[in-house]
């Protein structure tokens, strides 16, 4: 999903295609219907935060105002709220012992800052935790 959305999305921004642009919006709306984004394996959830976090950003202009809504709930709902759990006090990611909880931070880090506009008091407190020492 990852390599689909950021080499679609990535192009589209550079020179306009509106098809790359509509075929990242597809890859996005197939990930926001998803039940979750796999948190009992909690890397899969971050990766998709930051995937639909930086295609959100980079397709803003050519998503609709109801399609960045669905897309934005997803990434609150599937990535930011599981991420503030995780990453709370005694949250199951901090009791990890490998890179995980970096490479879980920077997915939710992009997610939250794609988002950050309207849903403040989530970005803030993903970013906070995020930056917090373990």
């Amino acid at each position: 999903m990852k390599g689909r959305v950021w080499l679609l999305a990535g192009p589209y921004r550079l020179n306009g295609d509106r098809r790359l642009a509509a075929r990242a919006r597809e890859e996005m709306f197939a990930a926001a219907l998803f039940p979750d984004w796999y948190p009992k394996h909690f890397l899969d959830t971050a990766e998709m935060t930051a995937t639909l976090g930086v295609g959100y950003d980079w397709l803003f202009n050519y998503l609709s105002p109801p399609e960045r809504l669905t897309i934005r709930q997803a990434i609150v709902t599937k990535g930011l709220d599981p991420g503030i759990a995780g990453l709370a006090p005694n949250g199951r990611l901090l009791k990890l012992h490998n890179n995980w909880v970096q490479v879980c931070n920077d997915g939710l880090t992009l997610g939250a800052l794609a988002v950050a506009e309207d849903e403040k008091i989530k970005a803030a407190e993903i970013i906070g935790l995020s930056r917090s020492p373990i």
